[in-house]
């Protein structure tokens, strides 16, 4: 992602993860013990790839900050 995640991007993420944990059961996967565990994996891994993404944003932000700096 570039630049810093706005609402929509943390709405949509854990939103299209959801149903990406029903597409990744496979045929005849709909057991409920495989669903309770595909689902939690699913979301939040989408949660962590938004924390990766904020990171690396306050980091560029911290770099620009120092070369401005240096700058002035």
């Amino acid at each position: 992602m570039i630049g810093e995640p706005t609402l929509e991007m943390v709405a949509i993420r854990p939103g299209l993860c959801f149903p990406a944990a029903f597409a990744g059961l496979g045929p005849g996967g709909a057991r409920p013990s495989g669903l309770r565990t595909m689902v939690p994996i699913c979301v939040s891994a989408g949660t962590a790839m938004l924390l990766a993404d904020w990171l690396l944003t306050l980091q560029r932000l911290r770099r620009l900050e120092t070369v401005l700096r240096r700058r002035s």
